[in-house]
């Protein structure tokens, strides 16, 4: 089962899509302002579309905005977005124990992947990044053990920061994501860190983005896809009634 979304369009307006399966994992920073939660609420739609029996998500958001509309979806663990940060660690902690559990599945039947499992895809969606690890570092323990370790059984991380700094972003931790979208930064450095080059300092704002695909090279220069809130409300709505 795939999780395709839309990443963006190119600047002749074709769309490119991406299965965040295959990412496995995503980095998504980029200072206030630039687009950065409008991409991740346009993935959002995307994925509500799909049923909760092949989907689930773990929604953190510090800042108790960004996520909240979420809450009352079927497909979401806890029945809303998180915003305790102790709590969010020891949900990250009830993941790892879930990726623990399907390890143990498929070693029962010799399988290397989740190819053919019934269960669903868990996406764990952490709105701010910098703001659970500097107020709960043990979080980053749970973290970097499930983007070492849980794109074989479904598990997916899409992590946002408006503060991509190496305080926050480790070396470990970005090692192990390599699927990056760095929306415009306020310094190259800050661009270096979230795509290994400079570059995003000079990005325009307003959804406009680079983005580092695995096994790519070359940046790809995209334009985000805007969605206003009726549409995230049209979206959840017809998720909801689809799952009743």
């Amino acid at each position: 089962m795939t999780l395709d979304v839309l990443l963006g369009t190119d600047r002749v307006g074709r769309e490119v899509r991406i299965d965040l399966c295959t990412m496995p994992h995503l980095l998504v920073a980029g200072t206030t302002g630039s687009g950065k939660s409008v991409w991740i609420n346009s993935m959002m739609l995307d994925l509500v579309a799909l049923p909760p029996e092949r989907v689930r998500f773990l929604l953190i958001d510090p800042k108790r905005v960004e996520l909240a509309m979420y809450g009352g979806l079927p497909h979401v663990v806890y029945g809303q977005a998180i915003w305790d940060m102790s709590v969010a660690a020891r949900a990250l902690d009830w993941v790892a124990t879930q990726m623990e559990q399907r390890f143990a599945l498929l070693a029962a039947t010799y399988a290397r992947n989740d190819a053919g499992q019934d269960w669903p895809k868990i996406v764990i969606v952490i709105d701010e990044l910098a703001n659970l690890l500097l107020t709960n570092p043990d979080a980053e323990r749970p973290i970097i053990r499930l983007a070492s370790m849980s794109r074989a059984v479904g598990i997916h991380l899409v992590m946002a920061t408006q503060r991509p700094d190496a305080t926050v972003l480790s070396g470990l931790l970005r090692g192990n994501v390599p699927a990056r979208i760095a929306f415009a930064t306020m310094t190259a450095a800050e661009s270096r860190i979230i795509l290994d080059e400079t570059g995003a300092e000079r990005l325009a704002g307003k959804g406009e983005m680079l983005v580092r695909l695995p096994g790519n090279r070359t940046l790809l220069n995209l334009q985000g896809r805007y969605v206003s809130d009726e549409q995230i409300e049209a979206g959840i709505r017809n998720a909801i009634e689809a799952a009743v």
